[in-house]
């Protein structure tokens, strides 16, 4: 019994001879002014990051809905194409397609902008879309009628409504259906319709992309950049 209590007394002993490390307040001021300095410097770019990601996201769901909208509506009158199925060409007809396809919980026929949108450089765009529907999910899609026989329709969708950025290309896109139903950048689908009319453009679909990134600052194209880099906001 004495010698377990004496063992017990010389390894506490030990123990508190042995030198006890840490670290100075200088030390540790340095250190969190350091990791305040990478914070700083890293921040901003991981919530850019993360935002564009969501907003990515946000446009993925409103095409993919425009895109179901238009299959259904040709499956609907058994056609082949949206020209056989019935040209979407008036204001009833459209609010009308809007209403049995999507979740619509507004919509507006006329004097409908009620926010400025801008392009990547900052330029004010003037728009003259007068037709729009907001969705449940909060996304705004004004609706153009084409006067050319060629194009099917183009619209102006922004994936958050009002709250903003309110930019063509980050929240704001320009977007166009073909006779098939497939939505795409508005320039790109009247390019290749353009050029399934007969016309030549003697440049492949992805030299036309990379053409039409080229005006995505100044408002038109950036839907481009997603089809070319696999739907990453690398811009």
């Amino acid at each position: 019994m004495q010698i377990n209590q004496y063992v017990k007394s010389s390894v506490v002993s030990h123990l508190l001879k042995i030198p006890k490390s840490g670290f100075t307040l200088a030390e540790v001021l340095v250190t969190l002014g350091i990791l305040g300095v990478v914070a700083a410097v890293t921040m901003p770019t991981l919530i850019q990051g993360h935002q564009k990601k969501v907003y990515v996201t946000q446009l993925k769901k409103v095409y993919s809905e425009m895109e179901q909208a238009f299959l259904r509506y040709k499956t609907d009158r058994n056609a082949l194409n949206l020209r056989e199925a019935g040209r979407l060409d008036t204001k009833e007809k459209i609010l009308a397609f809007y209403q049995r396809y999507f979740n619509v919980v507004s919509t507006c026929t006329s004097n409908c902008f009620e926010y400025d949108i801008n392009s990547i450089n900052g330029t004010k765009l003037n728009y003259t879309f007068d037709n729009n529907v907001t969705l449940a999910s909060g996304a705004i899609i004004w609706t153009f009628f084409s006067g050319t026989e060629i194009l099917y329709a183009n619209f102006l969708v922004d994936t958050n409504g009002a709250k903003g950025p309110n930019v063509v290309g980050r929240d704001v896109w320009t977007l166009a259906v073909d006779d098939k139903g497939k939505v795409d950048d508005f320039w790109y689908v009247f390019y290749t319709l353009l050029e399934n009319a007969g016309a030549q453009l003697d440049m492949s679909d992805i030299e036309l992309r990379k053409e039409l990134v080229k005006s995505c600052p100044e408002g038109s194209g950036c839907f481009n950049y997603m089809i070319l880099d696999n739907w990453e906001m690398k811009y």
